[in-house]
This record gives C-alpha cells, structure tokens and sequence, in this order.
C-alpha cells in the first residue's frame, strides 16, 4: 500500500493533534498489509466500477472513517484521501461523487499515461478476497 504525500501528512498531522481516530486509522491500514484475508466490509468498490475507485472502511470505533484510493495492480494500493463516514452523507449524495471525481483527479496527478484496475472481481486486485460481493450493483 502507498499513500499520497497529502494523506501521509494528514494522518500525522491529525495524530500529533491528538486524533485517536486517526492513530486507529494507520494501525487499520495494516490489515491490507498483514491480513491473508480482506473481507468486503473492509474494502469496497465504489459506483461506477468503471472508476475504479475503492474505499477502504475503518470502522472498528465511533466515528468511522473512509480511505479512498486506486488499483495500480494486483495486490497494490494507493491511498489518495481521507473522511470522516459522517461528512459523507447518504450513499447518492453528492459528496461521494466529489470524492470518487477527486480519486480520479489525484491518479491522473500521480500516473498521467496509466490506468487503474478497473474490475468487480476483488480476486484480481487482492489476495486474500474472501467469497462475497466486494461491489454493490
């Protein structure tokens, strides 16, 4: 797993601010790491799949929060950003849109000549994909 330079900085900036909730969101980040299997209440394709944006869930504590990020390839995964599951809204708000359009924006930043993974199939993103719908259609 990567993280941007900006989300990198922001946990460490909400950490030294004394933000247990993110202290608990870079220790919930290992798992992908550590973790021999992902379960789809841990990682989730975003809609469209077409977009290829993934959220992971850190929900272990009150309030949850939502990593989003991108598939380079099998079993790598670029972290881009960071938010409180709260400040989301209902899965149709707008925010989700913003969210998964700024994913897309960051990527084409980081990689300008190459795509995203882009498939509902978990098992060719991550070993470790547990039988389940990783993608709600």
């Amino acid at each position: 797993m990567f993280l941007t330079k900006e989300l990198n900085a922001e946990i460490a900036r909400e950490i030294a601010a004394g933000d247990i909730r993110f202290a608990e969101l870079e220790a919930d980040l290992v798992a992908f790491l550590i973790n021999s299997a992902i379960h789809k209440d841990y990682l989730k394709q975003l809609s469209p799949p077409s977009e290829g944006v993934w959220e992971i869930r850190c929900h272990a504590d009150e309030p949850t929060i939502r990593v989003f990020g991108q598939f380079p390839a099998k079993n790598l995964f670029v972290a881009m950003s960071a938010r409180y599951r709260a400040d989301l809204g209902n899965s149709d708000d707008p925010n989700w849109k913003y969210e998964i359009k700024q994913a897309r924006h960051t990527w084409k930043k980081l990689f300008p000549t190459y795509d995203a993974k882009t498939t509902t199939d978990a098992h060719k993103l991550f070993d470790g994909a547990i039988h389940g719908k990783y993608y709600d259609d």
